[in-house]
Parts: C-alpha cells; sequence; structure tokens
C-alpha cells in the first residue's frame, strides 16, 4: 500500500528543501564573485591591451596592463596615443569596445564585444566586426583638416552580405551543372 502524506508535510518538506537550495546557492555566489570581479578586470585589460596590438592571457595582462597602459579620467593612455572606451545600446543588449589611436588621430587598433548572442545574428556581428576592422584600421579618425562631424550609423550591413552570398551562390549553383 502506498504511503500518503499529508498537504502540511508536503507543504513543510517543499519550504525547507527550498530555503536549502536558496542557501546554498547564495554561499556558492559570494564565494565565487571575488574570482568573477577578477576575471572580469583581466578580460576589460586583455580586451584594451588588444586595442594597441599586445596579445594577452588572463595570466600576463595584469603584468603587461601595467607596463604599456596609464589610466586616465575616463580613457587610457599609451605610449604614442589614447584608448577610448565605447559604450552602446545593440538590438538585444548592450555593446561595448575600446578604440586606439596614436597621436595623429589614426586607428590602431579597436575591439569590440558583447553581452549575449540572438541565434543567428552572432555570426553577423562577427562579420561585421572583421569588416569594420578592416576598414578602419591606419585610417585616420576624420580626415586631415576637415572638422570632425557626426558619423552615420552602418545600416543593413549583415543583411545585405547574405542577400549578396545568396545571389552568389544561386549564380555557381547553374554553373556546376
Amino acid at each position: 500500500m502506498a504511503k500518503s502524506f499529508s498537504n502540511r508535510y508536503i507543504f513543510i518538506y517543499s519550504a525547507v528543501l527550498v530555503v536549502v537550495a536558496a542557501l546554498i546557492l547564495t554561499v556558492v555566489s559570494v564565494s565565487l564573485k571575488p574570482l568573477q570581479t577578477k576575471n572580469q578586470q583581466a578580460e576589460t585589460k586583455q580586451m584594451i591591451l588588444k586595442t594597441i596590438g599586445i596579445d594577452a592571457t588572463r595570466d600576463n595582462a595584469a603584468e603587461l596592463y601595467a607596463k604599456h597602459i596609464t589610466e586616465a579620467d575616463g580613457y587610457y593612455t599609451f605610449d604614442g596615443g589614447i584608448v577610448l572606451p565605447l559604450k552602446g545600446t545593440g538590438l538585444w543588449g548592450p555593446i561595448w569596445g575600446y578604440l586606439a589611436l596614436d597621436s595623429t588621430s589614426t586607428v590602431v587598433g579597436a575591439v569590440f564585444d558583447h553581452k549575449g548572442e540572438t541565434p543567428g545574428l552572432g555570426d553577423c556581428y562577427r562579420q561585421v566586426r572583421r569588416s569594420l576592422h578592416r576598414q578602419a584600421y591606419g585610417h585616420p579618425s576624420h580626415p586631415p583638416g576637415q572638422e570632425r562631424r557626426p558619423q552615420q550609423p552602418l545600416r543593413g550591413g549583415c543583411h545585405q552580405r547574405r542577400h549578396h552570398d545568396q545571389q552568389r551562390r544561386d549564380r555557381h549553383a547553374g554553373q556546376s551543372l
């Protein structure tokens, strides 16, 4: 014969189980917080170093950062230039990055990242990012002798590229018959 439990027993058992699970998750979260903060700081330092052409690992990022980067009020300086932090709103979450300019305002490097990825859009983000890197490196941030003006946002980058890729596949498909 199956043992039946009263409603009171089930309620107390469930409440105890929830409290124990909450305590375990809280202890784990609080104990891992310093490690998470350290990893976030190391990732930030790696991104800043990458903008000036230095590849760093999580282990040596702090050492290289201290050697090459000086923090200023809201930006970073390196030998011969400046690194500007960038923040913006993406389609599904924040986008951030760092832009390195040398003393002549020529782009030395750029690194961008985002928090979340929507299925199908992540690949688009990587393609547009690679394209922007190729277009930006070695170019002045504004033409010499002209005043700075706001830049127009990149529009339709991935959608247009996918449409072009589909046309190219269609063109080549007929040739293989």
